[in-house]
């Protein structure tokens, strides 16, 4: 089974979300990679904390991964896209996860995430938790854009990893 990297690029994160996952490690603790470490990874997952509260520093960081890994799958996970370098992180990647953690993160999607980055090349997930709901019209409607929907997620607790994940930390 091929193994997947999960790499945190830093913890500082723009919530403070009671079941957060990061509250369950330690984060300091997690072995750390650089480039060459993430050779025998199948797929790169980059998370944070908030990786798009530097979205400057992010791309930076997904074009050097893209360019020494072209053929590696390269994600994003983020509940955070209001930025115009989304676009062009967007063109780096392949595939982004975006999370709607409460329903006030729906007018930011709705502003930033669905009509201006259709970009079909890229695999487009969405997670939407309990407390969020959206109308039947927002469900076919992001669907349509090519998103796919995980609805009514919850926090789970000490957030285990899937079996062919590691979770690791970026070395600056």
């Amino acid at each position: 089974m091929s193994q997947i990297a999960r790499v945190l690029l830093w913890d500082t994160c723009n919530r403070n979300c009671d079941g957060c996952c990061n509250k369950e490690w330690n984060l300091d603790a997690l072995p750390k990679v650089g480039l060459s470490d993430l050779s025998k990874y199948s797929d790169i997952i980059l998370t944070g904390g908030e990786p798009m509260l530097n979205p400057t520093k992010l791309f930076m960081i997904a074009t050097q991964i893209k360019g020494l890994y072209p053929s590696k799958r390269l994600l994003l996970y983020t509940a955070k896209i209001d930025s115009v370098m989304f676009d062009a992180i967007c063109r780096v990647i392949d595939g982004v996860t975006v999370t709607l953690h409460e329903p006030k993160d729906v007018l930011q999607f709705e502003t930033w995430g669905i009509n201006r980055y259709t970009n079909k090349a890229i695999s487009k997930r969405l997670n939407v938790f309990e407390d969020v709901l959206l109308t039947q019209s927002q469900v076919n409607k992001y669907q349509m854009d090519g998103w796919k929907l995980k609805l009514g997620i919850k926090w789970i607790k000490n957030c285990p990893l899937p079996t062919n994940e590691v979770f690791v930390r970026w070395e600056n």
